[in-house]
Parts: structure tokens; sequence; C-alpha cells
């Protein structure tokens, strides 16, 4: 399964950024993803369908240092399109403006129509964007909404951009985070995690703890607002939760670039 990756720090030295984000993207990498990479800051969105070394480190200067990024290594799931550019996460929906990865598998999505990808997690997040629309923000109802529409068995995690706000969102895969300097890293890889862990120790010489979003709290969402602490909140199909209401976090630039490197 795909691998991904959020990184909330605002740390003022921009190459130190890419060095800590470059080496999260090639853990997660280094434990099979190889269908596919791409990384965001929510206003420019850089992929391919080659694995992420490939291009990498090309990418990563472009995106602004003070913004949220977001990173996925992609392992295609049985039956969905093979590796490329249109199959790679992140995925950006301009009729809502949201920005979105997954991790795992959503059943009874249907199948891909003429020109759109033939993925079950482009089909699953087409649906959220749909929901919120050209002029609504994401809230807890607009989420409950989307997952009950999930298929039996759907294994998942999100990751989500949309406007001025950055969400991971859980069902019943786990997720991992990590406090340092200023700022939280939130992944679906323990392993890849953990030896960042020891990697960021050896070479700084700060501790940073572990965190797990454990498997029995199911649907589970986090909401980074402006003083980038973490906000939790259980989730429910079966409750509305609307006064999540996401605090300003940051600014889009005007548009978003897609920029197409094969």
């Amino acid at each position: 399964m795909c691998r991904l990756l959020m990184f909330t720090g605002h740390l003022d030295n921009a190459m130190l950024r890419v060095m800590l984000f470059n080496q999260l993207m090639l853990l997660g990498q280094a434990e099979g993803q190889d269908d596919g990479a791409g990384v965001t800051d929510g206003s420019t969105i850089c992929k391919s369908g080659l694995v992420y070394t490939a291009a990498g480190l090309r990418w990563l200067p472009k995106l602004d240092p003070k913004l949220p990024w977001m990173g996925h290594v992609r392992k295609a799931s049985k039956g969905t399109q093979r590796p490329s550019y249109t199959a790679s996460h992140p995925y950006y929906f301009s009729e809502s403006g949201l920005i979105g990865a997954h991790n795992g598998f959503i059943t009874l999505t249907g199948s891909a129509k003429e020109g759109e990808p033939d993925v079950d997690s482009w089909r699953a997040l087409n649906r959220l964007s749909q929901l919120i629309g050209p002029n609504k923000e994401i809230t807890g109802h607009t989420l409950n909404t989307w997952i009950s529409g999930f298929g039996p068995y759907s294994e998942w995690a999100f990751m989500l951009l949309h406007k001025d706000t950055a969400w991971i969102v859980r069902g019943t895969r786990t997720m991992f985070w990590m406090r340092f300097a200023d700022g939280h890293i939130f992944c679906t890889s323990y392993n890849a995690l953990q030896l960042f862990q020891n990697w960021y120790h050896l070479f700084w010489g700060e501790g940073a703890g572990l965190g797990r979003i454990k498997e029995m709290d199911m649907h589970r969402a986090v909401r980074i607002g402006l003083d980038n602490k973490p906000v939790w909140t259980t989730l429910s199909a079966r409750e509305q939760v609307d006064e999540i209401i996401p605090e300003r976090y940051y600014e889009l630039s005007n548009g978003h670039e897609q920029l197409h490197l094969i």
C-alpha cells in the first residue's frame, strides 16, 4: 500500500526543510512504493508515474517552506491504473480547490469514466470535492457524509489540503505522528518515521517523541490551526459535528500550478 506524509513545521531554513522532507520520502519509497510519487504545498503540485528518486529533489525547491507539505509514494492496488502521471497522487479538483491523497482502498466507487484516472482514490476524493462544491469549507459534517458512502471492507487514510486548512483523516489505517522543532509530521509508516527519528536525533541531537492514532480510535480527523497544534476529533457517520470549523492556516497563492514532470 501507499505511504502518506504531511509536514507542517514552519522552518526558517528552507534547505533544512528540503533535507528533512526528502529523507522521509526516501524512507517511504524504500518500503517498495515504486508506482509513482507526488508532493504539494497546497499551491504547487509536482508528481509523476516514476519513483520519487527520479525527480524528487527537483520538486522540493519549488515548494514554499512556509506552507504545509504533503507527500505521497504510490503502490498501485490490484485492479487500479498502472503507474502514470494521472494516476499518481496528490489529486487536484478545480471545482472545489481540494487537494488530496490516499492510502488504502475504497470499495464500491464505481468505474472510471472517459478521461478520468481509473483509481478508487480519485473517485472517492472526487465525491468529497462534489460535497464541498465551489464555495463551502470542509466541516466534520462534510467528512461524516463522505465516509458514510464508502463501501464495505474499505481501508483508508486521507490527507487533504483545502483553502487554508490541512486535514488528516483516517479510518482503519493506523496513522503515526511526531512533534519536532516548531511543527509536526504525520505519516502512515511507523518504520519510516522511527528511522527518521533516529536520523534526526543523530544529526541534530534533539529527541522527538512518536505518537500513534490507534486502530481502535476509528474515524479520527486532525485539523491544523493557526497555532500549528493538531486538533483531534472523532468522526462518526451517525453524528453531525458542524461545530468543527477550520481555522485560517495559510493563504493559497493565485491558482494551482500543475507540473507535468515525467
